[in-house]
């Protein structure tokens, strides 16, 4: 019978730890996200001499 109270707890913690690796996941993917849609890519331009 204790194995089955266990087995209950068992199940708890890991739903809980589940759920919390989830949201930082998805935290950290969010961010990640978000910085690279902050800073669009800089295109360098040339001058060139150009005679006239």
């Amino acid at each position: 019978m204790s194995s089955s109270s266990s087995n209950g707890v068992d199940e708890r913690l890991n739903e809980a730890f589940e759920e919390m690796f989830d949201q930082q996941f998805e935290h950290t993917f969010d961010s990640i996200v978000d910085v690279q849609a902050n800073n669009p890519k800089r295109r360098a331009y040339i001058e060139r001499d150009r005679e006239q």
